[in-house]
């Protein structure tokens, strides 16, 4: 059982550093396509951007999920590593973890060029998959609202709230 679970701490630990080594790779060569069509206003840097944009996200999405595995994992196959060193690793851990999903939250809110295109000078959404905030957006939005709407002395503010994001 041991084998195992070292067979399994070193594939997922491989597929971690590969994911998060491509996605840092990535985030340079993107922001100098964008801005070079930016300046440029050609459309091969467009779509550059765009596939690679694609590319990137997904690496993140994948990193992040796998940076999760081996948190479980280090609680789960190694209890006795994380009862002595759980001090060590564990903040430093979960600061890792929740800045991943502040910065996929911040950087996927409206700003990301991949499910987006700019037509007649005007954000023009047409992808929201490749945007994983919208789920929680919309929930918040909901959410929102229902609070807003229940309070007796507040009735009819439901249509304020989607109108606030």
């Amino acid at each position: 059982m041991l084998d195992l679970a070292r067979l399994q701490f070193a594939i997922t630990t491989n597929l971690h550093f590969v994911f998060v080594a491509l996605t840092l790779g990535l985030v340079p060569m993107v922001a100098i396509m964008q801005t070079r069509h930016t300046f440029t206003g050609r459309d091969r840097d467009e779509l550059s951007t765009r596939f690679w944009g694609q590319i990137y996200l997904i690496n993140y999405a994948l990193g992040i999920v796998t940076g999760l595995v081996l948190e479980f994992q280090f609680g789960m196959n190694w209890s006795g590593l994380s009862h002595f060193s759980g001090d060590v690793f564990g903040a430093p851990l979960a600061i890792e973890t929740v800045s991943a999903f502040w910065i996929l939250t911040a950087n996927s809110y409206l700003q990301n060029p991949v499910g987006s295109r700019v037509v007649d000078g005007r954000l023009v959404l047409i992808a929201l998959a490749p945007l994983p905030v919208v789920a929680s957006a919309l929930g918040w939005v909901g959410s929102r609202g229902w609070c807003t709407n229940t309070s007796p002395s507040r009735r009819g503010f439901l249509p304020m709230s989607p109108h606030r994001w």
